[in-house]
């Protein structure tokens, strides 16, 4: 190999590195865009579609931030809301299952259980946002819907964004790179369920 083929953009070094620049800075973006939580939703929408799409990075980034942010805005901060409520919840199972035990140990198995459906919304709703245009009705319950429908994949998003999460908390500085790798990974599971509601021979962006 010539230093013409070494210096190549096609070259497998340099695609290479720069699907992991992209990575990161979509992650730096996403994490950017998610800090003033009121735009955590079309943020979260925006990462997920252009990971997908996998070309005209940044553009594709900005051009669905915008575009989801008038239901993006209100799902993402519901989502928050949600979760800062269940986690408190979680916290005092826990206590309750540690101080008390017998029925408390199985209640908190039932809310373990019960955390599934939240979550699995919440694992949803911004994958489907960004592929179908929709209101923030019709959004929840057709992400709890498809939670329902699809549990196998709706556990395998959960442990994923669990893992991500807690390895990211553990070691923050991850962060440059786990959102858009969470992303890239959980679209994959993700598109194979969203497909099978795509119009046959129709642009993306109608209703599901």
């Amino acid at each position: 190999m010539g230093l013409r083929g070494i210096f190549d953009p096609e070259n497998g070094f340099f695609r290479t590195l720069s699907r992991m620049v992209d990575v990161v800075g979509l992650s730096l973006l996403w994490v950017g865009l998610s800090l003033p939580l009121v735009t955590f939703g079309p943020a979260c929408a925006a990462l997920y579609h252009t990971v997908r799409q996998g070309d005209s990075t940044y553009l594709t980034f900005f051009r669905s931030f915008r575009a989801n942010l008038r239901v993006g805005i209100p799902a993402g901060l519901l989502v928050l809301a949600a979760g800062a409520l269940l986690l408190q919840g979680y916290q005092i199972m826990v206590l309750a299952a540690n101080f008390v035990g017998g029925g408390a140990l199985a209640m908190y198995g039932c809310y373990c259980a019960a955390l599934i459906v939240p979550a699995g919304v919440s694992c949803w709703a911004f994958p489907l946002l960004s592929r179908f245009q929709m209101g923030l009705g019709h959004l929840l319950v057709t992400s709890f819907q498809v939670t329902l429908r699809h549990l196998p994949q709706t556990l395998l998003l959960i442990l994923l964004l669990f893992v991500t999460v807690w390895t990211t908390a553990g070691f923050f500085p991850l962060a440059v790179f786990t959102p858009a790798l969470n992303a890239l990974l959980a679209s994959m599971p993700a598109e194979r369920v969203i497909r099978r509601y795509l119009p046959e021979k129709e642009p993306e962006g109608e209703e599901l």
